[in-house]
Parts: structure tokens; sequence; C-alpha cells
């Protein structure tokens, strides 16, 4: 081979690899690259398309917050539920302890 590409994510200066060491650079370049073909495209076809598919996004964004939302909440469930049951084994723990008897 005549040229090599390896990955260096920790390296600097000349020996940094550009998609690592430039990361913001690379983010900014493909915004603008992403504006100008969306800027294109709605020129020759109008807004119909870039209009659906933002909504598609937005609607994809509203499933994956709900989502997430649901995941915590049913892990904040087991959390409190595993409080509870701990605090009960304690409190019967120390009713045996001390010979009470439970209600």
């Amino acid at each position: 081979p005549l040229a090599q590409w390896r990955h260096r994510p920790a390296a600097t200066g000349v020996l940094a690899n550009s998609m690592f060491a430039a990361q913001e650079e690379h983010t900014r370049f493909d915004r603008v690259v992403r504006d100008r073909a969306l800027r294109a495209e709605a020129e020759k076809q109008g807004l119909g398309t870039p209009l659906f598919v933002a909504r598609l996004v937005d609607e994809a964004e509203e499933r994956i917050l709900r989502h997430i939302d649901r995941r915590f909440d049913a892990l904040e469930a087991q959390v409190n539920k595993s409080q509870r049951s701990r605090g009960g084994w304690l409190r019967r723990t120390l009713r045996r302890a001390t010979g009470r008897t439970s209600a």
C-alpha cells in the first residue's frame, strides 16, 4: 500500500488525525455542506421534502424522549420500591431483635 490511515484519538499536532483533533471544524463543515445541499434542493424542488423530513425528525425525537421518560419513571418506581422493601426489612429485623411482633 502507498498509504496507511490510522485512528489516533489522543495524538496532537502534526501526528493527530483531523477527525479527532479538528472535530469541531469537521462538525461545522458538515453543517455547511448539508445546508448548501438542502438549500439547492429546496430551490429546485420546493420546501415540501425538507419540511416533511423535518417533521419526521421532530416526531422521532418526541418518541425517543417519551421512551426515555417512561424508562426513567420505571427506574424511579423500581428504586422507590426497593427502598421501601429495604425499609420494611429493616423494621422487621428490628422488631424481631427487640422481641416485638409486627402488627
